[in-house]
């Protein structure tokens, strides 16, 4: 992937790093080149996840809800209960939604 003057990814390398595998991901983390979303900056909303056990895992693991959690999920559109649209550009809003799940 493409680092930047000032040692991070572009967004358009990113997807490019994902697409590479864990492996590329935890290099990229090790080298301060890339980070778990918001840790640093709101951490009950990814918090839960530990992001190091992540990066070491090879195996799904229990993560424990809390308050504010926003995890990122992947899911049949058919088995989650549809978006209130009225939470646009509200803050917490993926709180609310993954709650309700």
């Amino acid at each position: 992937p493409t680092v930047g003057a000032d040692g991070s990814l572009s967004k358009s390398t990113a997807p490019a790093a994902a697409a590479a595998g864990k492996g590329e991901i935890r290099a990229l983390c090790a080298g301060g080149q890339a980070s778990a979303f918001h840790t640093g900056h709101f951490l009950p909303g990814h918090g839960p996840t530990e992001t190091s056990r992540w990066l070491e895992s090879e195996r799904g693991y229990d993560v424990h809800y809390k308050d504010f959690y926003e995890p990122y999920v992947v899911a049949a559109r058919a088995n989650v209960p549809r978006y209130d649209e009225r939470f646009r550009g509200y803050g917490l809003n993926k709180v609310s939604h993954l709650y309700a799940l």
